[in-house]
Formats: C-alpha cells, sequence, structure tokens
C-alpha cells in the first residue's frame, strides 16, 4: 500500500504542501519554474532507483528556469 500520496501541477506545490524529511516524486516531463525548497526534504526524478549502466530508463524529470533573463535586468 501507498500512503499520504497527493498529485500537484507543479513541483513548488508539493514541496509546498510535503512534510518536513519527507518526498516528492516528480513524473517525467519538463517543468519551467523556479522551486524554492525551504525544508528538509527529497525530491526523487522519474527515474530514480534506475541503474543508468544496467535499467532501463524512461522520460526524465527535467526542471528548467521559468524566466530566462542571462542579461540579469
Amino acid at each position: 500500500a501507498v500512503y499520504g500520496v497527493n498529485a500537484f501541477s507543479t513541483i513548488q506545490e508539493g514541496v509546498d504542501t510535503v512534510t518536513v524529511a519527507g518526498t516528492v516524486v516528480v513524473n517525467p516531463g519538463t517543468y519551467a519554474e523556479d522551486v524554492v525548497v525551504n525544508k528538509s526534504a527529497t525530491l526523487r526524478g522519474a527515474n530514480f532507483g534506475v541503474n543508468p549502466n544496467t535499467g532501463t530508463r524512461g522520460a526524465e524529470s527535467v526542471v528548467v528556469p521559468a524566466t530566462n533573463n542571462p542579461g540579469g535586468n
């Protein structure tokens, strides 16, 4: 059985909701957001626990910046 599983549309919602020392499982996909982790928590991507040398990996969990401002202005 799996206990304490909730679904959220963003990683940040999962981080904000998870209890201290809890785990956020990030499904495969590309997430354009600026995630702030302000507590002890574990983030696990889609291929967590899959050995890249011997296991069959699926699509990745990718986080990219919500904004792209290389000039800093």
